[in-house]
């Protein structure tokens, strides 16, 4: 009985001894056949081993390898001149059932990249400043010149940002403010302007098409303070207040 008990035992190990190993893909054989003598563990060709490589496995934990692949194959690059290789179509095969495993897998799982850094180049500041608050900056002394790349000034790659390059924003956006609300710790001045004597005053052109000046000369003058209920570009006086201020 003992003897029974124990050959019984045995057969469950025989049968598992004797079960045959599963037959790989098409596709991963002709790897393993024709890539792992230069992709093994021991010689790593190009740092990359193809040892463990399935194609089951193509677009989950390989998908890196199976991007070098593919670059590879289709660049007709591997195997390389002087190594034993298939034919064409077997090639052109593995290309496809990779690309076909890895672009299936990247549907169901968008992956978009990351975002790098970027800013406004000087001119972007600029017209965002204009646009906002209506006021003409020359940001030049504040802000170094942007880099260029492929004779672009605005691509995220090439905008380094620093400390100095902060510190200069920081600079620009108070000379931003100061001409827009006014300085009000500024001291009171005053400002003359004199007309040349052969100055001709009988024709004027003046930017704003509304204002009504037969004679005279106009001329630009930047506040460095305006009072509470003072006009400002961002608020144009009444008709009201331009009857006050004249009167």
């Amino acid at each position: 009985m003992k003897v029974l008990a124990l050959a019984l035992a045995m057969v469950p190990i025989a049968a598992a001894a004797q079960a045959p190993s599963p037959v790989p893909d098409p596709q991963t054989a002709l790897v393993r056949q024709y890539c792992t003598g230069c992709h093994s563990e021991r010689a790593k060709a190009g740092g990359l081993s193809l040892v463990s490589f399935e194609l089951s496995k193509a677009a989950d934990q390989q998908a890196p390898t199976s991007e070098k692949m593919i670059r590879k194959l289709r660049a007709g690059m591997m195997p390389p001149p002087g190594a034993r290789r298939p034919d064409d179509a077997a090639l052109a095969a593995l290309a496809t059932a990779l690309e076909t495993r890895v672009d299936a897998a990247a549907a169901l799982k968008p992956n978009p990249g990351w975002r790098p850094f970027q800013r406004l180049n000087r001119a972007e500041y600029s017209r965002a400043v204009k646009d906002l608050l209506d006021v003409d900056v020359d940001v030049s002394p504040f802000l170094p010149p942007d880099q260029i790349s492929s004779g672009f000034d605005n691509v995220a790659d090439s905008q380094a940002f620093s400390p100095a390059l902060m510190e200069g924003f920081l600079r620009a956006a108070s000379h931003v403010t100061a001409l827009a609300v006014g300085d009000l710790d500024a001291a009171t001045g005053e400002a003359h302007y004199r007309v040349p004597k052969t100055a001709s005053q009988t024709s004027i052109h003046c930017a704003t098409p509304s204002a009504q000046i037969s004679k005279g000369w106009a001329l630009r003058n930047a506040f460095s303070c305006i009072a509470t209920n003072a006009p400002s570009r961002l608020h144009p006086a009444s008709p009201s207040d331009l009857a006050t201020l004249s009167g």
